[in-house]
């Protein structure tokens, strides 16, 4: 038996969709409610993200003035402590056509099996100098942060 969850804005044939009487009924109705309760909350999140980008910008700014790459920096308020971690690495894929020539010479269906991973699932396979090769990796522009209320 399948089970397919309708929204409101998928277009859906009779054949699509499946009456059902059971357990699983039940279940289907369950998470349907929770999604209803969660949109709005979502939409909540969204609009403080929107509030807190230019903010953390801002401190990351700040951070970047003050300390190199590899540096972390904590900053303190009245309420709230913000530690910034050091920069991460962005890596991208400069030569596709050769990642999958070297790991198919490695086994036959290799590539297809792991071209939908990410670039550490290429780590395992390639030599560092292969990998080197068909990568570029760059200094990321953004540092973890985590912030800490005081008092608790």
């Amino acid at each position: 038996m399948s089970v397919t969850v309708v929204k409101s804005k998928t277009k859906t044939t009779g054949s699509q969709v499946e009456d059902l009487e059971s357990e699983i009924a039940v279940k289907v109705t369950e998470y349907g409610k929770l999604s209803d309760e969660r949109a709005p909350l979502d939409k909540q999140i969204k609009a403080i993200d929107k509030k807190m980008k230019p903010l953390r910008s801002e401190l990351q700014t700040h951070v970047d003035e003050h300390v190199g790459d590899d540096e972390e920096l904590a900053l303190k308020s009245q309420d709230y402590i913000a530690a910034f971690g050091t920069k991460g690495n962005a890596t991208s894929v400069t030569d596709a056509h050769s990642v999958f020539q070297m790991l198919e010479a490695i086994e036959a269906g290799l590539a297809w099996q792991i071209m939908s991973y990410g670039i550490t699932e290429l780590r395992k396979y390639l030599t560092p100098a292969q990998f080197d090769k068909v990568t570029n990796t760059e200094r990321s522009k953004a540092r973890g942060i985590k912030v800490t209320n005081i008092g608790d």
